[in-house]
């Protein structure tokens, strides 16, 4: 199995400063935030409201993507593995999701960062990529 090679130590830096930007902005709107890299937490506390995510790979960057809470999430997995596709759990959990990613695109964007939506094929569906902050500078080289 091959993996994808990482970027430079001094963009996964950029790219970590980035988040940290993201989310005090997301925490300065009241949202609850975990900072997360390459998936796993960065600090204690709960992984639930807004996840910034730091891909430290090259097609990576940073990603914010929402979590609902556990009854939303756990009663739409249950539709999914008993092929219940239809379940209005999972109608609930994506509405959330896209309703709180739009809103959190929003946000950003007046806030100076540069955000784009991820596509429903690629591996971070329901996700916004976020390149740039435009107030730093801070972000893609």
């Amino acid at each position: 199995m091959h993996l994808p090679d990482r970027v430079s130590a001094e963009l996964l830096e950029s790219w970590r400063r980035l988040a940290d930007a993201v989310a005090t902005e997301l925490r300065a709107a009241g949202l609850t935030v975990a900072r997360l890299d390459n998936g796993a937490p960065v600090q204690q506390g709960p992984t639930r409201g807004a996840l910034v995510d730091v891909d430290p790979f090259h097609d990576g960057g940073v990603f914010v993507s929402w979590q609902s809470a556990d009854e939303i999430e756990i009663a739409a997995m249950a539709a999914v593995e008993a092929g219940h596709v239809d379940d209005p759990a999972i109608q609930r959990s994506g509405g959330i999701s896209h309703t709180m990613i739009h809103a959190m695109a929003a946000l950003l964007t007046a806030a100076g960062f540069t955000v784009a939506n991820t596509k429903s094929s690629d591996f971070r569906p329901l996700q916004i990529h976020v390149s740039r902050n435009t107030a730093t500078q801070e972000g893609e080289v």
